[in-house]
């Protein structure tokens, strides 16, 4: 299956995710240079912390970059692509697949703006994307699945009142 013909929905990050991906990029850096200097300094002083000390701050190392590498992908190549038989959400590296035929119906919800993915068990999958492109992929999800019933509704049905 091609792929490529496929257009791509941007995903739209929470406010409060980017705030915490900001701080964590900050820390994640921080880490990244504080360990690359005593590592740095080991060896200007001819200083042998051992096998451990090499190890744990090689470990630190490489987990803060592991952290701003999943990071900056998922900020960069994040979106929503419709194929012919599944929904796909690519978070950066992570690639997550949903196949059309376990979807029950697609929900709509115009106060919280929410768009659901039902599935036949009734769990749901939100979609969180960019209300520029919002109409666009509900148009294209409703023109490559047209016997998925799509139900808008006026109220959240979670909604507490």
């Amino acid at each position: 299956m091609n792929n490529k013909c496929c257009k791509k929905y941007k995903f739209k990050f929470p406010p409060l995710w980017i705030v915490i991906a900001c701080v964590g990029l900050v820390i994640a850096i921080s880490a990244v240079v504080i360990n690359a200097l005593r590592f740095i300094g080991y060896f200007e002083r001819n200083e042998d912390p051992g096998a451990y000390g090499y190890m744990s701050l090689i470990l630190a190392i490489l987990i803060c970059l592991t952290f701003i590498v999943l990071l900056v992908t998922a900020v960069i190549s994040s979106y929503y692509e419709i194929t012919s038989s599944q929904v796909i959400l690519r978070w950066g590296l992570i690639k997550n697949v949903i196949d059309i035929s376990e979807v029950k119906e697609i929900k709509y919800l115009t106060v919280s703006k929410n768009l659901n993915l039902t599935f036949n068990d009734d769990s749901y999958f939100v979609i969180i994307i960019g209300e520029t492109w919002k109409e666009d992929f509900i148009n294209e999800l409703k023109e490559k699945f047209p016997k998925i019933p799509f139900i808008q509704e006026t109220e959240d049905p979670n909604e507490k009142k």
